[in-house]
C-alpha cells in the first residue's frame, strides 16, 4: 500500500495540478509539501479538502492507495454482496465464512462480525430450512441496535439482510423502521437499490406467510418505485410478484402481468430470474383451480 503523500502526490501529477492548485486558506503550499512527502501526518479535515480539490472521493482515494484494489474488510464486504444477490451456494457461504474468521482472527470489527452471524445464520437455513434455528445467531444484532433513534448505513444494510429470520411480527416492524430510517440515505450510495431490494424481498416474506393482502397494498409501489429509478430487474421482479398475487385472487389480468414480466426479464437477459418465477408460480399457485 502507497503512503497517503505518495497517492496525493500521484492523483495530483497525473492530472497535471500544481501543488499551488491544491492550496487553500487553511493549506499553505509548505503544509502541501511536506503531506507529499509524508514528513507529516495529515488531518482528516486536510485529506478532504485535498481530495475535493483532486476531485477525488475518499473510498476511490483508498482504493488507488492500495495500487487500485480494495482493502481485505472491503473485499470481504463486496463477496457479502455478490453471495446475497444471487441464489446462494451452500459451499459459497462455508468458504466466505472461513475468511471472515480468518479476518477476525487478527481485527476487531464488528460491522464484519455482524456479517459473519448472518452468514452463519444463512447456512443454517440452507441446510434445515427452519429460520428458527437461525434466529438465535443474528438476534445480538436486532438487540443492539432496536433501541437506538438512529441507525447508519452498515446498520440499515445488515438488518436489510437479517430481518426476515425473525418472526413475522418482529420481522414486519424492522422492515416498517428500515423503509422510514432509509429515507434519510435517499442520494447515498446507491440506496435506491436497497430500498426496492428491501421491498421487494418484505413482499416475497409477505407471501411466504400467506399475506397477500398486505403485499398487494405494497406491490404497485414497489413497481412505480422500481421503474421510476430505472431499476429494469426490480421492476419486472415487482411486476411478477402483481401477477402471482393476481392469480391468487383469482384476477382476470394476471398472466398479462407475469408475461411482461418474463418479457422484461429476457429482455435484459436474466433467464434465473425466469426460472425463480417459475418456481415461485408453482409454489404460490399450484393449488388454484384453472
Amino acid at each position: 500500500m502507497k503512503t497517503v503523500g505518495e497517492t496525493i502526490k500521484e492523483i495530483r501529477t497525473s492530472k497535471n495540478l500544481t501543488m499551488e492548485s491544491l492550496c487553500s486558506e487553511t493549506l499553505s503550499l509548505s503544509t502541501i509539501k511536506r503531506i507529499e512527502n509524508d514528513t507529516i501526518n495529515t488531518s482528516f479535515i486536510n485529506l478532504e479538502n485535498i481530495l475535493l480539490k483532486l476531485n477525488i472521493s475518499f473510498d476511490e482515494f483508498t482504493y488507488i492507495r492500495n495500487n487500485y484494489n480494495l482493502s481485505t474488510k472491503k473485499q470481504l464486504i463486496f463477496e457479502f454482496k455478490e453471495l446475497t444477490s444471487v441464489s446462494v451456494d451452500i459451499e459459497q457461504i462455508k468458504k466466505l465464512i472461513s475468511k471472515y474468521k480468518t479476518y477476525l482472527d487478527d481485527n476487531s470489527d464488528n460491522e464484519i462480525n455482524n456479517y459473519l452471524k448472518f452468514l452463519k445464520a444463512l447456512l443454517v437455513i440452507n441446510q434445515t430450512t427452519k429460520l428458527g434455528e437461525a434466529t438465535p445467531l443474528v438476534e445480538s444484532i436486532w438487540v443492539s441496535l432496536e433501541n437506538l433513534d438512529n441507525w447508519y448505513w452498515n446498520d440499515i444494510q445488515i438488518l436489510s439482510n437479517i430481518f426476515f429470520i425473525f418472526p413475522m411480527n418482529e420481522a414486519e416492524s424492522i422492515v416498517e423502521l428500515l423503509l422510514e430510517r432509509i429515507k434519510k440515505y435517499d442520494t447515498f450510495n446507491n440506496s435506491d437499490r436497497l430500498y426496492i431490494a428491501l421491498m421487494l424481498n418484505y413482499i416475497q416474506v409477505l407471501l411466504l406467510n400467506n399475506n397477500f393482502k398486505k403485499a398487494y397494498q405494497l406491490v404497485d409501489k414497489a413497481i412505480l418505485y422500481a421503474k421510476d429509478k430505472k431499476l429494469y430487474l426490480h421492476w419486472a421482479n415487482a411486476i411478477a410478484k402483481k401477477g402471482i398475487i393476481e392469480k391468487k385472487f383469482g384476477y382476470p389480468n394476471a398472466d398479462t402481468y407475469i408475461t411482461e414480466a418474463k418479457q422484461i426479464l429476457n429482455i435484459i437477459q436474466e433467464p434465473k430470474y425466469i426460472e425463480d418465477l417459475n418456481r415461485d408460480i408453482k409454489h404460490f399457485c399450484m393449488n388454484i383451480p384453472k
